[in-house]
């Protein structure tokens, strides 16, 4: 059964925490590296055992979705866990062309980053978490429907788990076409939504059109974790509608934003939107993981 909640706080917390920049090599491609960023409790000491949450960005974002992240990766670090955000291919410091941003390779470089933390940090690994934001919570339910079995508890932020109504995003269903039959005759399309203008492999169409209904179902079966679904009541980037069923399917911990859009706490600057972000976000992986 769902369960609401809404919060309420003030985050006037100064954290100390250690912060890295790594490379991971990638299994996928030849030659490229993965940007990554750690951010660890600042008394990490290798003779214990921590906790690790991996964070995913969204559509055309970068690993921390340009600082918005930060107060969950640090408080998280305060309070004991290793935090991980990555760039996918053409995002942030990545020296990739974003035609390489497929659903393909980006749920490749989540397992590789994964493999680097739990391989060369003291990860307990009954306690591996998730955090996805939009087309990083449809990543998260890609990979559990596909049998990545790593995560013991998850958070999803407005998941684009709805490739019709991701559609709205590109011109609706009519332009996507277009664009799709574009990049089919040239290997890319150019595109620009209300973010940004980027290029969109034929691979990007081929790879979202792969689970094209039922994602949550699919992945449903593999949900015997907690997990919350975050969404605003006016997102206009995924329909709040998705955001619900989502949470319907997974029976998952509800928390609505009566406001906010698409933007959450990551670029809104309402202390209400920010706190209920940060706080819900930090409370459900120390609850649950």
């Amino acid at each position: 059964m769902k369960k609401l909640i809404l919060f309420s706080l003030v985050l006037l917390i100064v954290f100390q925490v250690s912060a890295l920049d790594v490379s991971v090599p990638s299994s996928s491609r030849s030659g490229v590296s993965i940007p990554a960023y750690l951010t660890l409790p600042a008394d990490y000491d290798d003779s214990l055992s921590y906790p690790f949450v991996i964070m995913l960005h969204g559509h055309g974002g970068n690993h921390n979705e340009f600082g918005g992240y930060d107060p969950i990766s640090d408080g998280l670090a305060e309070n004991g866990y290793v935090v991980a955000t990555l760039d996918f291919s053409g995002c942030g410091a990545s020296t990739e062309s974003f035609k390489l941003n497929t659903m393909t390779n980006m749920k490749s470089d989540i397992k590789d980053v994964v493999s680097y933390v739990t391989d060369n940090y003291n990860i307990d690994r009954e306690r591996i978490g998730a955090f996805g934001y939009s087309m990083g919570g449809r990543l998260i339910l890609e990979l559990i429907s596909e049998g990545y079995d790593v995560f013991s508890a998850v958070e999803l932020v407005a998941p684009a788990e709805d490739l019709e109504d991701l559609k709205g995003l590109f011109g609706g269903h009519d332009n996507w076409e277009v664009l799709r039959a574009e990049a089919e005759e040239n290997g890319y399309v150019d595109y620009t939504t209300i973010y940004a203008t980027l290029p969109l492999s034929i691979e990007w169409f081929n790879d979202l059109e792969a689970n094209y209904d039922g994602l949550v179902e699919k992945a449903a079966p593999a949900f015997d974790i907690p997990v919350m679904v975050m969404w605003s009541l006016n997102d206009e980037t995924v329909s709040p509608s998705v955001s619900e069923n989502v949470a319907d399917v997974l029976g998952a911990l509800a928390v609505r934003l009566p406001f906010g859009g698409h933007q959450y706490g990551f670029y809104n600057t309402d202390p209400f939107v920010q706190n209920t972000t940060f706080h819900s976000s930090i409370g459900w992986f120390m609850d649950n993981l």
